[in-house]
């Protein structure tokens, strides 16, 4: 009863006027009426004794309840080619028990099932063949009748009405079925059309948004694109249904085993989404930045991926955008950090870096030290030569301080021409302010005005006996002091 109730609703499901309605509707219900009729015939020849007859109508109810199933499950066609034999049975019963031609009329009525079903025919084929068979049929009968000089017996008219009337049911068939072909014809033009101008927006939507779509089919290894302007060199202006691995040609070499990687897991049903990024290298042309963004559009009965569809993207601009940005960036927090003049780290810098030590230490425990330096008498050289030659010599004294630290010392300018070192105990740190003297005033500093003589003071202090950063930075100055009012030049330590 389902399927028969799933059939009901599909025949009035269809819109009045349509093939499908006109035929569903016609020989679904001809078939039960069909039914009906041979099924009350059974019991009426056992009664008057013609078992023949009766086993015939037996024959007939399961035929046609063969093909009410398999209209049911939807294979028309051979439900129409069972009514055919079906009705050529009843001719040839016919001929055998009523004469030749009583036969005639259910031949007749079996032709146009027969015309129906015929391979490679057309409906306006069939439709004109209908019309022909139906008016030589009548014109037949007429004209045997005539011959005979006798009356169409009323048996025969019944055939004949009926074989007339199974004519104009399957012709009306095959004209709505012709007319609804040409209608369905026009509209998948129209639809083909629509389709057409739809892809023709969408590619010039997607050329205005700077993109190219792509449609990859995974079993033939192909990618379909909508355009190709995006790509250097004049790429793939040749076609836009190209093998992936000639895409995977033009991707930089350095970049092709995880582009091929990729393409792998693709290929496996391992991606369901994705966003990369990759160098185009043309052998003729600029090289670009290309994104590729896609996701799986269509799955087999199995749940493997079929197609992957996306977009590709030229975002060279935007990369080297995000390289200034970066670069600007980077070179905004190295100022921040920075003294401007001689490229070590600046006062907030080398407090912060400072107290980051002073609490590794206290966790590790150990203990750092730090050295304040200051060049001797720099004022006076500011005073006598200027600024200029100032800067000169701080650069100089940067340069060779540098020369002397370690890489894990920290090294930053704690103001005007003092100094700051943080330097971790690995070694022994009583030697190195010696040596940072020492490589200051071995010899002169070349400037714009001449050879120049500095030297440094300096004052050392150790975090176990002053464990925070004020008083660490504090016990140093005075160190430093001590150092300037005992002649300068000199490291005093506490």
């Amino acid at each position: 009863m389902g399927k028969l109730g799933t059939f009901f609703r599909a025949i009035h499901q269809q819109p009045l006027g349509t093939f499908e309605h006109a035929y569903a509707t016609a020989f679904f219900y001809g078939s039960i009426v069909a039914v009906v009729v041979h099924g009350g015939f059974i019991p009426l020849f056992l009664w008057l004794n013609v078992p023949g007859l009766a086993l015939f109508n037996v024959f007939s109810v399961g035929i046609w309840l063969l093909v009410i199933r398999w209209h049911l499950r939807g294979c028309f066609s051979a439900g129409m080619t069972l009514a055919a034999i079906e009705v050529m049975a009843h001719a040839i019963a016919a001929v055998y028990f009523l004469g030749l031609f009583s036969g005639f009329h259910y031949f007749a009525l079996a032709l146009p099932f027969v015309i129906f079903i015929v391979p490679g025919w057309g409906m306006r084929r069939k439709f004109a063949v209908l019309v022909l068979a139906g008016v030589a049929y009548t014109a037949l009968v007429i004209l045997g009748y005539n011959r005979q000089a006798v009356d169409i017996p009323y048996q025969d008219w019944i055939h004949f009405i009926n074989a007339i009337a199974i004519f104009a049911i399957v012709g009306v068939i095959a004209f709505l079925h012709t007319s609804v072909v040409n209608r369905r014809e026009q509209e998948l033009r129209d639809k083909s059309e629509a389709a057409r101008l739809n892809e023709a927006r969408l590619r010039l939507a997607l050329k205005g948004g700077g993109l190219v779509g792509f449609d990859w089919e995974l079993l033939t290894r192909r990618i379909r694109l909508t355009d190709t302007h995006l790509f250097p060199g004049g790429l793939f202006s040749d076609t836009t249904d190209i093998p992936i691995r000639r895409l995977l040609r033009v991707i930089d070499p350095k970049e092709y085993a995880a582009a091929l990687d990729f393409v792998d897991r693709v290929q496996a049903g391992q991606v369901e989404s994705f966003n990369r990024e990759f160098h185009i290298y043309p052998e003729d042309g600029e090289c670009i930045w290309m994104e590729m963004q896609g996701a799986v559009a269509e799955r087999d009965r199995h749940g493997d991926p079929l197609r992957i569809c996306g977009t590709f993207r030229d975002v060279t601009e935007q990369r080297l955008n995000d390289a200034r940005l970066k670069r600007l960036t980077d070179e905004l927090k190295y100022q921040a950090l920075h003294d401007s003049l001689t490229g070590v780290l600046n006062r907030g810098a080398i407090l912060k870096a400072l107290d980051k030590e002073l609490a590794r230490c206290e966790r590790e425990n150990e203990q750092l030290s730090v050295v304040l330096l200051d060049i001797d008498n720099f004022k006076s050289i500011n005073d006598s030569h200027g600024h200029l030659v100032g800067d000169e010599i701080l650069i100089g004294v940067v340069e060779r301080l540098l020369s002397v630290l370690r890489p894990y010392d920290h090294f930053g300018r704690y103001g005007g021409e003092e100094f700051l070192i943080i330097a971790p105990s690995r070694e022994a740190i009583r030697e190195l302010p010696e040596r940072l003297r020492h490589v200051v005033a071995s010899r002169p500093f070349e400037t714009s005005i001449g050879a120049l003589a500095v030297t440094l003071s300096a004052g050392v202090a150790f975090s176990s006996a002053h464990p925070t950063r004020d008083a660490l930075i504090a016990a140093a100055d005075n160190a430093l002091y001590e150092a300037k009012c005992g002649g300068r030049n000199q490291v005093v330590v506490v």
